[in-house]
């Protein structure tokens, strides 16, 4: 099991989904076209539509080198 960082879950290119599931498992989208307030994921082979909730967080990175 890999051990991972913020570079490897969100992109500097496209705001990126945090998505949980029934299961209590997040899935990190990038969102990278909209439909309105909707946006196309594929979680586990499967293509799921989400609303956006509008609360976009920032994720700073510290102490690393």
């Amino acid at each position: 099991m890999a051990i991972l960082h913020g570079r490897d879950l969100f992109s500097s290119k496209y705001i990126t989904a945090e998505i949980k599931d029934q299961s209590k498992r997040l899935w990190y989208v990038p969102i990278k076209s909209t439909m309105d307030e909707y946006f196309l994921a594929n979680l586990g082979g499967q293509v799921y539509c989400f609303k956006i909730d509008n609360e976009i967080c920032q994720y700073i990175e510290k102490f690393t080198k």
